[in-house]
């Protein structure tokens, strides 16, 4: 059983996890990219460091 602040707390907490990435993939992407084609950032680093970003 889960506990009622529990269920009354997930939803909120997912949708606000999705504004998040939405939020932040709007702003670091295109950073991200610029960086990438500047060779200042290995392509095999940017999923870790975006990840980071998001929380």
């Amino acid at each position: 059983m889960t506990s009622p602040l529990f269920s009354h707390l997930l939803i909120p907490f997912i949708i606000a996890m999705f504004l998040v990435m939405k939020m932040v993939g709007s702003g670091t992407v295109p950073a991200f990219s610029a960086a990438y084609g500047a060779n200042v950032v290995k392509k095999n680093l940017i999923p870790g460091l975006f990840g980071i970003m998001v929380f």
